[in-house]
């Protein structure tokens, strides 16, 4: 009897251990299916997107296929040093599991955005208590800045939020912040290799993320002097060193390819269509753009800008006169409202600029170290658009700052009207998210009425390009040349930008870069046709006096595919 009573006392202490062990809070439970329903709808958006292959995403992906390939780290058969390669090394991560290159990068995406809502649960947590970080985390996960995923119908430049690795630049900064908010509160080893780790991370996705890294080690040191945080400076040390442990071998590529020491090759690439951009910007005028983007050096042996990849006359072949530093920043920092009025949605704005009145208040009576360091978000966009250019999607990482002083707004409101009552106050509160919420689902219904896709003349040509794609699959293309990525990507080939340039020299370039398809716009502009060069078998004229003309080998509705052949 007594073994029978010791036995069940056993159980029963072991039921209460296993029962404590696996306990999940009401929240964590509401946070898991946030996050499920997020990560559906994500899947859902970027599903629907799959026809529709946008030229950076094209670019990260054939990156992605060149590695597989064993073709190294190239683009257009040249040394890539303008995109950084955390993306193209996860997309051949994940593609040695699903064997799909896109399906790898919605993948990628959609967990990104999904984890961000997470992290910024995590982050919310140290402002707020209750229910309100749940809050934070349902607005980060579902308003549509963090999902504008599908092509929108006549959608200016400056309104694309994503072109492949915006929302996993986001996920990964925000991530770094967390563990920076961790470092600052317990100061360990473990976070300040987690920060560390994840701001490098951030810099291999976009090459200014080492702007905010600087940002916040400086800042951390000048803490640490004022005895604002607790922080030890080997802690800051440490940080440091992780960061420039997982960076250097990037920075070591650069200097090995381009021989000289650069944190990005975008720096200079960017300088040389920097007055071509700023039309795109302000009027969306891709003109003069495209003359400079797509264009041969002088010798029509590579093409001229580093953006293509890096070769020797590189830095011979581009010397042009740069505006001053101090001029580009000013015209940069003029445009900078673009960004707000993209990524801040009026719905929010009243709350928002409550919640940051309340956070500055707070930061100058030293009670809140997390708005310190949220803050710097501020100063670094600007940062990064007077360097660069004000281009929104670049600044993602400011829609959950929005998000979170926003809410912080709505609390406060809540609070003052209820005048205590915290029943009261929690059904204001709960009232104003509602209407936060319904605006948040008038816009995604308001955009989603001007997908691209659903548009049968926007659609139709991108039903073209898939059909062109798979015919080259069929014909086994190594190499195709092309204005777009689209039908390399599809068709599982190398690919090589088509330059602006007449016929004889794209021909002489195509042959110089061993390509063996060549798809080229109808002449005659009539829609939805190409004529697909056969190089391997066509012949290849020596200049502009060489005449020359094609011949039909096959005949298709939507494209003609042809040989080059010499004229008697």
């Amino acid at each position: 009897m007594e073994n029978q009573k010791e036995n069940a006392g056993q159980i029963s202490h072991s039921s209460r251990f296993f029962s404590k062990s696996i306990h999940i809070s009401p929240q964590t439970i509401i946070i898991i299916i946030l996050a499920v329903a997020a990560i559906c709808l994500k899947f859902f958006l970027l599903y629907e997107r799959l026809l529709y292959i946008d030229p950076d995403e094209g670019y990260y992906l054939i990156l992605a296929r060149n590695l597989i390939a064993g073709n190294g780290y190239t683009f257009n058969g040249l040394p890539n040093v303008v995109f950084p390669p955390l993306l193209p090394i996860l997309i051949t991560s994940f593609y040695l599991i699903c064997q799909d290159f896109q399906f790898s990068l919605i993948f990628i995406t959609a967990l990104s955005g999904c984890l961000l809502g997470v992290i910024f649960y995590k982050i919310a947590q140290k402002k707020f208590s209750s229910f309100i970080p749940v809050l934070c985390a349902f607005l980060v996960l579902f308003i549509y800045q963090l999902n504008a995923f599908l092509p929108i119908y006549l959608t200016p430049y400056v309104q694309v939020l994503y072109r492949g690795s915006d929302i996993l630049n986001c996920f990964l900064i925000l991530t770094s912040i967390f563990f920076i908010t961790l470092l600052v509160e317990k100061d360990k080893n473990i976070f300040a290799i987690l920060a560390g780790s994840f701001f490098a991370f951030s810099y291999l996705t976009r090459p200014e993320g080492i702007l905010l890294f600087l940002m916040i080690l400086v800042s951390l040191a000048f803490l640490k002097i004022l005895s604002f945080v607790s922080i030890s400076y080997k802690k800051i040390f440490v940080f440091f060193l992780v960061f420039l442990l997982f960076a250097s071998p990037y920075i070591l590529y650069l200097k090995n390819t381009t021989g000289k020491w650069n944190l990005s090759g975008k720096v200079s690439s960017a300088q040389e269509h920097r007055e071509s951009l700023l039309e795109v910007i302000k009027n969306d005028n891709w003109i003069p753009f495209s003359k400079v983007h797509y264009s041969l050096d002088k010798e029509n042996m590579e093409m001229k800008q580093a953006y293509w990849g890096h070769h020797k006359k590189i830095e011979e072949d581009n010397k042009i006169s740069i505006q001053s530093y101090l001029k580009t920043i000013l015209e940069n920092l003029k445009m900078y409202p673009i960004i707000p009025n993209v990524l801040l949605p009026l719905y929010i704005v009243p709350f928002f600029l409550v919640g940051l009145l309340s956070a500055i208040y707070k930061i100058v009576k030293r009670k809140s170290a997390i708005d310190i360091i949220l803050f710097m978000f501020f100063p670094y966009s600007l940062l990064v658009t007077a360097l660069a250019y004000p281009i929104p999607r670049h600044h993602l990482f400011l829609v959950p700052v929005f998000c979170i002083y926003a809410i912080e707004g709505i609390v406060l409101i809540s609070s003052t009207l209820a005048k205590n009552k915290n029943v009261v106050k929690n059904i204001i509160l709960m009232l104003f998210f509602l209407i936060v919420v319904l605006f948040i689902g008038h816009e995604y219904k308001n955009k989603l009425s001007f997908n691209h896709l659903k548009i049968p003349s926007f659609r139709k040509p991108l039903e073209v390009d898939s059909f062109v794609s798979q015919y080259l699959k069929t014909r086994k293309a190594q190499t195709i040349m092309s204005v777009h990525p689209s039908f390399a990507v599809r068709a599982i080939s190398d690919w090589q930008v088509l330059p602006q340039a007449p016929m004889v020299d794209i021909i002489q370039f195509g042959k110089l870069k061993n390509v063996d398809h060549i798809v080229l716009p109808d002449p005659n502009q009539r829609k939805h046709f190409y004529y697909i060069v056969d190089m391997r078998d066509s012949y290849i004229p020596t200049d502009s006096n060489d005449k020359y003309g094609y011949i039909i080998i096959e005949k298709s509705e939507h494209f003609h595919l042809i040989n080059i052949v010499k004229k008697k």
